[in-house]
């Protein structure tokens, strides 16, 4: 087996393909870690549908993995192999595949991040960790905004980081003029509810991969709460996202998607009818729906034109033959309804 540099390791809610932890990755010589453990499950127990979500997920996004060229090193939980802890299963993978440095975007869990420090430590590698590009700030963040403060409420750190990165506000001040409305939102809906039809939830029918994972839920964790029943969550990348199409037209300045990014900016609330100026370049609009991800937005990706496929030349048919008319016309018939 080649000698690997780095092996990625790749947590279950950490399922992107642009993650900071394959930055620089090079299938040559790097290679992705994903296992599925019970303790994930157990140690707070989780409902069959989350731990469904988790695992399928997993799966997909490993299929993806190696669909982009990336080789994998995958754990399935119903593999007899498989330890019940991410740690333990780490440190087997790591006797196994022998790799120089193992590379990790933050994990959100504190216990996670411990335990897998701890494991790198005790095999003398180095473990890379890379801030999750997810958030808009870090723990490190978070210890200068605390240090020297006699009392920590998350509602002051919300403002700094709103005024820093410019989210729902309007100069120096947040848009409506309040910083929060929780006291408004805290009220219930009477007895006849919101007073609207709540739209149902796309779904997404199980697949053969989920289907697999819902009967090992069902097998291993039956005892835990929830129901399978109805399941159909979106577990990949296509299912989640909800994709918008923009593109200049004679209209354009009068559509939903160009009043609600083009007719504002990024902290205003206010949603023009129409668009000015009604006409702009691409480079112009780029600079735009830019601003707009930078601000937390949607992601912009850039739909490139193509050259059309020629269409297939049909084959000259050997069979053709002529139709002849023998009938005569009745030329004195006259439409008479």
């Amino acid at each position: 087996m080649p000698e690997l540099r780095h092996l990625v390791l790749v947590l279950g809610d950490q399922l992107d393909l642009e993650a900071a932890a394959f930055d620089g990755f090079d299938p040559a010589q790097d290679a992705v870690w994903m296992a599925e453990a019970a303790e994930e499950s157990t140690h707070v127990w989780s409902s069959q549908p989350r731990i469904a979500v988790f695992l399928a997920a997993m799966r997909h996004f490993a299929e993806a993995l190696r669909g982009a060229g990336r080789p994998v090193h995958y754990r399935r939980l119903d593999d007899a192999a498989t330890r019940e802890s991410l740690a333990a299963q780490l440190r087997d993978d790591i006797a196994a595949l022998r790799p120089q440095a193992l590379v990790l975007t933050r994990p959100g869990d504190w216990r996670v991040l411990q335990a897998l420090q701890a494991v790198a430590a005790e095999a003398g590698l180095p473990l890379a960790l890379r801030e999750d590009r997810h958030f808009f700030t870090t723990p490190a963040d978070f210890a200068a905004h605390a240090r020297g403060r006699k009392g920590l409420r998350m509602e002051y750190f919300y403002r700094e980081l709103r005024k820093r990165f410019g989210v729902l506000m309007d100069g120096g001040k947040p848009v409506g003029g309040e910083w929060n409305y929780d006291a408004e939102n805290r009220e219930a809906f009477g007895p006849e509810g919101p007073g609207f039809d709540l739209p149902q939830p796309p779904r997404f029918e199980p697949d053969a991969i989920t289907r697999e994972v819902l009967a090992l839920v069902r097998s291993r964790f039956g005892s835990h709460p929830g129901r399978l029943d109805s399941f159909a969550w979106p577990l990949t990348r296509a299912q989640s996202q909800v994709v918008a199409w923009w593109a200049p037209s004679r209209d354009e300045q009068n559509g939903g998607l160009s009043r609600l990014l083009r007719g504002r900016r990024p902290g205003t609330a206010a949603v023009p009818d129409s668009v000015v100026p009604q006409t702009l370049s691409d480079d112009d609009a780029l600079a735009c729906f830019t601003a707009w991800e930078h601000a937390g937005g949607p992601v912009v990706e850039a739909a490139e034109p193509v050259t059309p496929m020629a269409p297939p030349t049909p084959s000259t048919p050997l069979d053709l033959d002529v139709r002849h008319f023998h009938r005569s016309i009745d030329t004195h018939w006259r439409r008479t309804s």
